[in-house]
């Protein structure tokens, strides 16, 4: 596993997502946070990290996902549901890039 933790403030950074909308407060830990965002290119590799918020997202286009000790190769449209406690990252194998992830925290599942 992982050593790293990617929190979802750092997931913004990394991202470059325009977040004028969501303020420093409203990422502080212990508040609820739920956001959709649409994907519309991949032009980066994401880290191999844990993560402290729940991702789903819906894939379309190539790519390859590493999760845990396993790596899937996907060619058509699908939806991952990782676990935060596992490690993963997704490599896109070309341009086109669409779909959605949806960004949650625990204090959005209590």
């Amino acid at each position: 596993m992982s050593d790293q933790l990617e929190t979802i403030k750092d997931y913004y950074k990394r991202t470059r997502r325009n977040i004028l909308e969501i303020s420093d407060a409203d990422l502080e830990t212990g508040k609820t946070h739920f956001n959709i965002i649409p994907r519309k290119y991949c032009s980066f590799k994401s880290p191999y990290n844990r993560r402290d918020y729940y991702k789903i997202c819906f894939i379309i286009g190539k790519g390859t996902a590493h999760y845990g000790s396993h790596t899937m190769y996907v060619d058509r449209p699908v939806l991952f549901l990782p676990s935060p406690n596992i490690p993963y990252t997704w490599e896109c194998e070309d341009d086109f890039q669409e779909g959605f992830s949806c960004l949650f925290n625990q204090e959005f599942l209590m």
